[in-house]
């Protein structure tokens, strides 16, 4: 998702990823899923699974996995949709704290044009950014 797509909650956009959740505006509803497809849909590399149902005193749990640019998050839910949307947001986290370290942390990854483990932290340390509402690829991420 672009940069700023998050930013508005009274967006007329049928395909946006926020929503207002109260008539004030004040909460917003954020679709992490939908964001973290979107950014697979531009090509950067990553997934979405549901991996299991489990059962807990007599109450269904489901894990989700979400992967996304070499980050890897794991979530359960009570739901389907919950334990995506947690998945998806961690799996943000995850790229944020990753590439908010310093330069060195950066260029130490980087071997011949590629990062180790999958990140795209480049030696300037041009990676992802933004916040977890509202992450912004780096631009070799993206097709």
């Amino acid at each position: 998702l672009p940069a700023g797509a998050g930013t508005s909650a009274a967006s007329p956009d049928p395909n946006s990823n926020v929503e207002a959740s109260s008539a004030s505006g004040s909460d917003l509803v954020v679709n992490y899923k939908g964001i973290l497809l979107e950014f697979v849909a531009k090509g950067v590399d990553g997934a979405l699974t549901v991996n299991a149902c489990k059962f807990q005193m007599a109450r269904p749990y489901f894990e989700a996995t979400a992967c996304l640019d070499g980050a890897k998050a794991v979530q359960s839910g009570r739901s389907k949709r919950e334990a995506e949307q947690k998945a998806a947001r961690a799996v943000f986290e995850r790229l944020l704290l990753r590439d908010a370290s310093d330069g060195s942390k950066a260029r130490n990854r980087r071997v011949a044009g590629k990062s180790k483990g999958g990140g795209s932290a480049s030696a300037d340390g041009n990676g992802w950014t933004g916040t977890a509402d509202d992450p912004v690829a780096p631009p070799t991420s993206l097709r």
